[in-house]
């Protein structure tokens, strides 16, 4: 939230009452809300890149823009947004998937209390972030100053990280024979130390923790310059922080440099060369870095951090030689910089690598501009002496952010985008632009629609489905003999790559529809030839909301009853209560339709409804099948037993059959006798079969 208490909303929700509603009920708990609706991807993008948000509550399934392309939008701009996705019902499947997709949480519409905890407690969190990255930017910015002041301390300063010295000022690095500090970063500490002092250093340079930290010490030790000139010289070594991590620092104070330090034709005698024309140091680069980060938290521009790469720079110097390769390079960082605008940051931070920042620039724009450098690069020739040589490039692009905190972090995340582009084979890869996005790695259960519907109708087509019956008993000795038809997906033919819950997604397609009549076709076949001995045979077919809402259905139901000779009242079609209070009116009309047949129906999965017996006054069905969720409750919690009393006997004043599904033991039976329940149905009574063969002569 920011500090004026303004929460700035981002609405994603195809329904614009609905997410009006919303706003009103955050109002009325008190929130001072600026809310932005977003209707197109072109919207969101622009929202996304102009404002800062608080929080995105987002239709679960919203269409314009899809609700998938949001989460991508949201990561590529490397934006810290919350989002709280709404569907329309509560539904298990719906949490994990909403949860997969990178959501904060899933909170089903219409319920407002719940709501409003997550969104308290997501905003808090926020906060928490937000206060956690402004400390750590303030941690950083004052690590640079103290990067400076040791960098022009005139004490001698040195930072070493595993044996390394990872910072080095100039008077430490002229105390050594080196004209400037960056001689020295990256170089071993022992080959700065006379071979016959090694051995007393070394226990200073083991790998270090900050839980066990090393006590300051004062050692005299011997060093050697390039020149192989050997000096004492007396060393402060006291154990530190360095960007986060253990180091020591090295100091020899300035009193006591005077002996030592070296007169600046001294220096250029025994120093090393200084760096090549286009190189820079490292550490100008974080600086301009940080200051990127800085300034993207203060305003909403973001700014582009691109690490270009010079693609098998090792092989080129191992074919040209060093000097040339780096000869090379140089061509190259003098050619790029030629081809960028004025306000771009430009540097070479590494003998193969380079670091551009591009201000105000959307991420898209960016890679477009970065592929075109490329392509530019690689079709240069560029002439080192008497030869020529062509390269390509690649590069790694991440958007410096509010969520950005480090300088390094930043240069990682480039990185990681450049090996996005090597995949298995970098000795081949190149001369492409990758943008880094923070994504999750799809799993079989995190299949897009498109791909439900593609498996789905691959087991169509290929006959990969396959149907069992399980029987409907009866505890009263109605003489009745039902079966529910259950589809599943043949286990043995079943390809690796669909997911564990293809049966729930698949079913909430349009082509549930065309499985609802390959499952129904079928079904007829076998109970056409089970009448033949046993003709008052009656079968319970599930269909699902597609066919609900398909108005080709019935036409088509009359025809294939005709075809298979069979009668309309020998079937009783299945809804589940889910399905109808999202599809009333289409459920209603269907109904009719049926009765008008002689079929009956049944609702199933009943009672988890807010109000579930307000769905029995608006339309008439014949069989009502209680859901799991209140048989399981039932079998360990006495209150739950109760509850189910109450409904079962609701049901029966409303002159339903009542059948209780999921039967794994006798233990219930006598309660749901006493109850008047008239039908069971579970393994303990027979668990499915590929034939229709339960004994109902044994019931009662």
């Amino acid at each position: 939230m920011e500090n004026d208490g303004t929460l700035n909303l981002l609405l994603v929700h195809d329904n614009v009452d609905d997410a009006n509603r919303l706003v009103s009920l955050l109002r009325n708990a008190s929130y001072k809300v600026n809310q932005q609706h977003c209707d197109s991807k072109e919207v969101l993008t622009k929202l996304l890149q102009e404002q800062k948000w608080d929080i995105a509550l987002v239709q679960f399934d919203n269409r314009n823009p899809p609700t998938k392309t949001i989460f991508r939008e949201i990561r590529k701009l490397n934006r810290d947004i919350p989002v709280i996705l709404i569907p329309a019902e509560h539904d298990a499947n719906y949490t994990v998937d909403g949860l997969r997709m990178g959501a904060t949480d899933v909170v089903p519409m219409d319920e407002d209390q719940h709501l409003l905890q997550v969104v308290s407690r997501t905003l808090y969190n926020l906060d928490q972030r937000r206060k956690q990255r402004y400390w750590k930017q303030r941690y950083t910015a004052t690590e640079e100053r103290c990067d400076g002041l040791m960098a022009s301390s005139r004490d001698a300063i040195a930072i070493v990280q595993e044996g390394t010295y990872v910072f080095v000022n100039d008077t430490y690095a002229n105390l050594f024979g080196y004209l400037e500090a960056d001689g020295m970063v990256l170089l071993p500490v022992v080959d700065s130390v006379a071979e016959s002092f090694q051995s007393q250093l070394k226990p200073y340079l083991k790998p270090l923790t900050a839980d066990d930290s090393m006590e300051s010490t004062t050692l005299t030790f011997v060093g050697i310059k390039p020149d192989n000139t050997t000096f004492n010289i007396p060393l402060d070594i006291t154990q530190v922080e360095y960007q986060g991590d253990p180091a020591l620092q090295f100091l020899v104070r300035k009193e006591l440099l005077s002996p030592f330090q070296l007169s600046p034709e001294q220096a250029t005698e025994t120093s090393h060369p200084a760096p090549a024309v286009g190189a820079i140091a490292l550490r100008n680069m974080l600086e301009h870095i940080s200051a990127a980060i800085r300034k993207t938290s203060r305003s909403d521009a973001s700014t582009v951090l691109h690490y270009i790469r010079i693609d098998r720079f090792t092989a080129l110097q191992e074919s040209a030689g060093i000097k040339i390769a780096e000869d090379v390079a140089t061509h190259v960082a003098q050619f790029v910089a030629e081809q960028l605008s004025g306000t771009s940051v430009f540097g070479r931070i590494r003998e193969d690598a380079f670091v551009l920042l591009v201000d105000k620039i959307s991420p898209d724009d960016a890679l477009v501009q970065a592929t075109a450098l490329l392509k530019t690069v690689a079709e240069k020739v560029f002439e080192v002496g008497e030869q020529t040589f062509s390269v390509t490039l690649s590069a790694g692009l991440y958007t410096i952010s509010d969520s950005s905190s480090t300088a390094e972090g930043c240069i990682s995340f480039c990185q990681k985008a450049i090996a996005k582009i090597d995949g298995d084979s970098p000795d081949v890869a190149g001369n492409a632009a990758h943008l880094f996005e923070e994504v999750f790695e799809p799993t079989a259960t995190d299949l897009a629609e498109a791909d439900i519907v593609r498996f789905g109708k691959q087991l169509l087509e290929k006959r990969l489905l396959d149907i069992t019956f399980q029987p409907i008993a009866s505890i009263h000795g109605e003489k009745s003999e039902f079966y529910e038809v259950l589809m599943r997906p043949k286990v043995d033919a079943d390809p690796k790559e669909i997911p564990q819950d293809f049966i729930d997604r698949v079913f909430k397609t349009d082509v549930a529809s065309d499985i609802d009549r390959w499952v129904i076709m079928e079904s007829m076949k076998k109970l056409v030839e089970k009448h033949k001995t046993r003709p008052n045979t009656k079968l319970f077919i599930h269909i699902s909301a597609a066919s609900m809402r398909d108005a080709q259905f019935i036409p088509w139901l009359k025809i294939a009853l005709k075809a298979a000779n069979l009668e309309a009242t020998s079937l009783i079609f299945q809804m589940r209560e889910i399905d109808v209070s999202r599809q009333l009116n289409h459920a209603v009309k269907l109904l009719d339709e049926l009765k008008k047949l002689g079929s009956k129906a049944a609702l199933t999965h009943f009672g988890v409804a807010i109000n579930p017996l307000n769905i029995l006054k608006k339309l008439s069905v014949d069989f009502v099948k209680l859901d799991l969720l209140i048989v399981e409750r039932a079998r360990s919690d006495e209150a739950a037993v109760d509850a189910m009393h109450d409904l079962i006997n609701a049901l029966r004043g409303e002159a339903q059959c009542v059948i209780v599904p999921f039967i794994e033991n006798p233990g219930m039976i006598p309660a749901l006798w006493q109850y008047g329940v008239q039908y069971i149905q579970g393994h303990y009574i027979q668990s499915p079969q590929n034939t229709m063969n339960y004994d109902f002569s044994e019931e009662g």
